[in-house]
């Protein structure tokens, strides 16, 4: 069957680790064959975002595939980035660094004591975060949180508060979701000092919030904080 397409065109062309996608308007004509994909030896049907079959086709002898699909298929996530339209695959969270961060939960019941866990794992960097909130070095501060949220002037404080002790983690599996790379912590707090007005000051100097940590690539950052899910 031949079909003619009239509008956006992108091309996805694979080149030592970048994905470039080329924008042409143009009319052309394609045609599908009832083509099937398997990946190691499994049937993979192709779908959009919104679950809806996406068919793979033919153009000037050159098969087209939805690259979210074969992405997914292989294990990696695909963002795209309007900004500077390029399609970005990545590594989604693993069993075992979501086991990891499970492991320093269960093995750190005071966990803002351990200042030296400034390094990169989901659980450092919450720590880090804290650990930096508690002597004003916003700018390390910053270097752990998701854009846009890392352009904030968070010297005025974070969910409503102006400082804080971190006190506890719990990973909330039920909530968390590796798809989009993003997993969810219960954090609670004590020593706090509310900015003037918070909602959540409860008078008592404690506090709780869900932490929101992402992942890119091989980078683990804090994209919100939230009361609620």
């Amino acid at each position: 069957m031949k079909k003619v397409i009239l509008g956006l065109i992108i091309g996805i062309v694979i080149s030592t680790g970048t994905i470039y996608a080329k924008q042409i308007n143009d009319t052309i004509e394609i045609a599908y064959n009832n083509i099937k994909i398997s990946v190691f030896g499994q049937e993979c049907i192709p779908k959009d975002t919104d679950g809806n079959i996406v068919e793979p086709f033919i153009y000037e002898g050159t098969t087209y595939v939805p690259i979210r699909a074969i992405s997914q298929a292989f294990g990696k996530r695909v963002d795209w980035n309007d900004e500077t339209k390029t399609v970005e695959i990545c590594q989604p969270f693993s069993y075992q660094e979501v086991m990891k961060a499970q492991e320093e939960i269960k093995n750190q019941k005071l966990i803002h004591k351990i200042k030296e866990l400034r390094t990169l794992t989901i659980i450092g960097i919450i720590i880090a975060f804290f650990v930096g909130m508690a002597v004003n070095h916003y700018t390390e501060m910053k270097k752990v949180l998701s854009e846009p949220f890392s352009q904030y002037d968070i010297s005025n404080g974070v969910y409503g508060m102006k400082s804080a002790t971190l006190s506890g983690i719990e990973y909330i599996e039920e909530s968390s979701d590796w798809s989009t790379d993003t997993l969810i912590f219960n954090c609670t707090f004590d020593n706090v000092e509310f900015t003037p007005n918070a909602s959540n000051n409860n008078g008592n100097n404690k506090g709780a919030c869900y932490i929101l940590v992402h992942k890119d690539r091989d980078t683990y950052t804090i994209s919100n904080f939230v009361s609620g899910l």
